[in-house]
């Protein structure tokens, strides 16, 4: 297998694997912050911080990404040990943001 095609695909999948543990790191600091208000007085007002963690998400997660493909990048026998960590820890994360940020 050529070594210089391995690195960015295992860079987008630790990137992709990271975007859940992003949102609920995202979810859990907004839910602590400042609690939601009534769900009808969500959706009346003009801004819904469902689209604010939906922008943060996006940026962060979009930084995680190149992070990650810049990371494979300079270390491609590094990604292969990165990637099922990242996954295991977004899946715990978003477990654990289910359960105290609902």
């Amino acid at each position: 297998m050529n070594a210089a095609k391995v690195p960015r695909p295992l860079g987008f999948a630790a990137g992709f694997a990271a975007a859940p543990l992003v949102y609920a790191l995202v979810r859990v600091i907004s839910m602590r912050m400042e609690p939601e208000a009534d769900p009808s007085a969500v959706i009346w007002a003009e801004h819904s911080p469902a689209v604010t963690r939906l922008v943060v998400t996006l940026y962060v997660g979009l930084t995680v990404l190149g992070g990650a493909v810049s990371l494979a990048s300079a270390a491609p026998r590094a990604m292969p040990r990165v990637v099922a960590p990242v996954a295991v820890a977004a899946a715990i994360a978003v477990l654990a943001q289910a359960v105290w940020a609902p």
